[in-house]
C-alpha cells in the first residue's frame, strides 16, 4: 500500500448530486452521524418505554406508558443514536481499465468518486479512497473528511491503467478496517470467477457496491475480417480471423459472465450498478436506496 497527495482540480460539485445511501445495517460507534444504529442514548429513533430507575431522565417520562404499567413504575421514553459510517472506494486501474473506445473508464471513476465522496460528506460520513494497479494498491485519501470532490475526480481521472491481476484489489480489500464499511468497489470486472470470489470473500464482512465501468465498443466485435487483438493486462497480441460464429461465441461469454458477475455480487447482499459509457447518478442514487 501506498500513499499519494491530491491535485486541486477536477469536476465542479455544481455538476454533482448529493444523494443518500439505504443500509440493510446499524451503524456501530460513538460518532453522531445520519445512520440509524444500535445504540440506546441521546437520539431521536424512539426505541422502547423503560422503567426509570433504569433510565432516569425527567425530560422523557411518558404519562400514557406510567398509567399503563401495571406496577405503577414512572416510564421514560428510551432513543437509539444516529452514527456515521465509513466510506471507501476502490477502484480498479489495471490494464483493462485502460481500454479506450467511446469513452475512458478513469474518468468515469473519477466522476464517480468525485459524487461519492460528496454524498459522504453531506451525510457526514468519513471517505476513503484506493486505487490499485495490478499488485498496488496507493491509497489516494486515507479515511477522514471528505475532500474536494474536483481533487478527487481529477486524481482518479488521472490515473494510467497497468499492471495485471487482482492482487492490488485484494490488498485494499484486506487493509480496510475490521468494522463494517459501506465499499464502492469500482471495476471492469475483467477478470476469472476465481479471481472474482477471492475478492468477494474478503470484502464479506462489508456492504458491498459493485460498480461496473463498461464501455460500449467493447462490445462491438467484427463479424468479418482479420484484427489485431491486444490482451491490455498482459500486452499479448494475436491475429484474429473475424466470423460470424466467433461473433456469437463472445457474446454468450459476455452474457455468462455477466450473470455469474451479478449472481456473486447479490449473495452479499447488493446487485452491481452498471456505467455503460454515460454515469447516470440519478439512477445511482436509486439503486443505492435498494437494500
Amino acid at each position: 500500500m501506498t500513499d499519494a497527495s491530491l491535485p486541486a482540480a477536477g469536476v465542479d460539485e455544481d455538476d454533482l448530486i448529493a444523494f443518500a445511501y439505504a443500509l440493510g445495517w446499524r451503524a456501530a460507534g460513538s460518532a453522531a452521524g445520519a445512520h440509524r444504529s444500535g445504540t440506546v442514548g441521546g437520539g431521536s429513533d424512539f426505541h422502547d418505554f423503560t422503567a426509570y430507575e433504569r433510565a432516569p431522565d425527567g425530560r422523557r417520562i411518558d404519562p400514557r406508558a406510567t398509567a399503563r404499567d401495571p406496577f405503577g413504575r414512572l416510564q421514560v421514553r428510551r432513543y437509539k443514536t444516529r452514527n456515521r459510517i465509513g466510506v471507501e472506494m476502490i477502484v480498479d486501474a489495471s490494464g483493462s481499465m485502460g481500454f479506450r473506445g467511446d469513452v475512458w473508464k478513469p474518468a468515469l471513476a473519477g466522476r464517480l468518486a468525485a459524487a461519492v465522496a460528496l454524498a459522504a460528506r453531506h451525510n457526514g460520513d468519513r471517505f476513503g479512497l484506493t486505487v490499485a494497479r495490478g499488485g498496488d494498491a496507493q491509497v489516494l485519501h486515507a479515511p477522514g473528511p471528505a475532500p474536494a470532490a474536483a481533487a478527487i475526480d481529477a486524481a482518479v481521472a488521472g490515473t494510467v491503467p497497468s499492471g495485471r491481476g487482482t492482487a492490488g484489489l485484494e490488498a485494499a480489500a484486506a487493509a480496510l478496517p475490521p468494522r463494517r464499511r459501506l465499499v464502492f468497489l469500482v471495476s471492469d470486472f475483467r477478470f476469472p470467477r476465481l479471481a472474482l470470489d477471492e475478492l468477494a470473500d474478503r470484502l464479506a464482512i462489508h456492504d458491498v457496491v459493485p460498480v461496473e465501468l463498461a464501455d460500449p465498443a467493447e462490445a462491438r466485435w467484427p463479424r468479418w475480417g482479420l484484427g489485431d487483438v491486444a490482451d491490455l493486462e498482459t500486452g499479448a497480441r494475436r491475429m484474429v480471423l473475424f466470423r460470424p460464429a466467433l461473433a456469437r461465441r463472445l457474446s454468450a461469454a459476455e452474457t455468462d459472465r455477466r450473470a455469474g458477475l451479478g449472481a456473486r455480487f447479490s449473495e452479499l447482499g447488493r446487485r452491481p450498478f452498471r456505467v455503460e459509457g454515460r454515469l447516470d447518478l440519478a439512477a445511482l442514487a436509486a439503486h443505492l436506496l435498494e437494500v
